[in-house]
């Protein structure tokens, strides 16, 4: 019987209600996914934020921004002509 956790409970993951919080670089928009933990290397920038609750973030943002859990709903809109860039 193993007493180390498993991986998923040592990470937080959550799934974006709004467009435009920017985090690492990045805007997110509604309906992506963000997994991180503790392990992670940019752990120390998320956890400034990624625990707040529904009223913290209406309270920091103007608005709800995230959610805790996977995408519940139908994936975000997808422009089929578009194409990333070189690299990306």
């Amino acid at each position: 019987m193993s007493t180390k956790p498993e991986q998923h409970k040592q990470t937080v993951l959550i799934h974006f209600t709004a467009d435009g919080l920017t985090a690492f670089g990045q805007v997110w928009y509604r309906g992506q996914e963000l997994e991180i933990g503790p392990g992670h290397p940019r752990w120390p920038e998320a956890a400034d934020w990624i625990t707040l609750t529904p009223e913290q973030q209406v309270q920091r943002f103007g608005e709800q921004k995230f959610a805790p859990g996977p995408w519940p709903g139908p994936r975000p809109y997808h422009d089929p002509g578009f194409e990333p860039a070189p690299g990306r």
